[in-house]
């Protein structure tokens, strides 16, 4: 006898939007968020195997990423967690602050949404446009689908120039915006 079942695969657009309930609605926007921040990441990643990042490319992403996980990613959680029933005291202490500042600084995010219609937002009106995405992140692991136009960072590292015949001093000069030197092409 095996112990082993099998999980029927659900397709996320056959699911009916009237079976969605709250929770379920606010765990789909967490999961759009999350694969929004991993995508941002990732993009990020990958810039570091391209020549065409410029000066503060660097710094700027991981801004965003820094403001996707503050505003976005935090923001889902926390109406995530309330459309679960967490309350405010536990919310504030896996935040590290007090259930009134949590409250404070939140409670309007998640009044916004519980008050939201399928009017005025897409994620209830068609909850699988953005269910189908954050399935396939979950199930594969990968934000976006592999791009074989990319390069691994171990061939675009300076320390492979011999091996890949990368023109180091130009891809520097591109990042700087720098001209060469007319006496050594440098």
């Amino acid at each position: 006898m095996t112990t082993e079942t099998t999980t029927p695969h659900v397709d996320a657009r056959s699911l009916p939007v009237e079976g969605f309930t709250a929770s379920d609605l606010a765990r789909v926007n967490l999961g759009k968020e999350l694969l929004s921040g991993a995508r941002l990441i990732e993009a990020t990643a990958l810039m570091l195997c391209a020549d065409e990042a410029v000066a503060g490319d660097y710094v700027a992403s991981a801004r965003n990423i820094r403001n996707m996980a503050l505003h976005g990613v935090i923001g889902a959680a926390v109406i995530a967690e309330r459309a679960r029933g967490t309350d405010w005291e536990r919310i504030g202490r896996a935040l590290s602050v007090s259930a009134e500042q949590a409250e404070a600084k939140w409670g309007k995010d998640v009044t916004k949404w519980e008050t939201e219609t399928k009017a005025q937002s897409l994620l209830r009106r068609e909850p699988a446009v953005y269910l189908k995405p954050v399935d396939e992140y979950v199930t594969t692991g990968r934000a976006n689908k592999y791009r074989s136009d990319r390069q691994p960072l171990s061939q675009v590292l300076d320390a492979a120039a011999d091996l890949t015949g990368r023109d180091v001093s130009a891809a520097d000069r591109a990042f700087t915006g720098t001209e060469a030197c007319s006496h050594c092409h440098r």
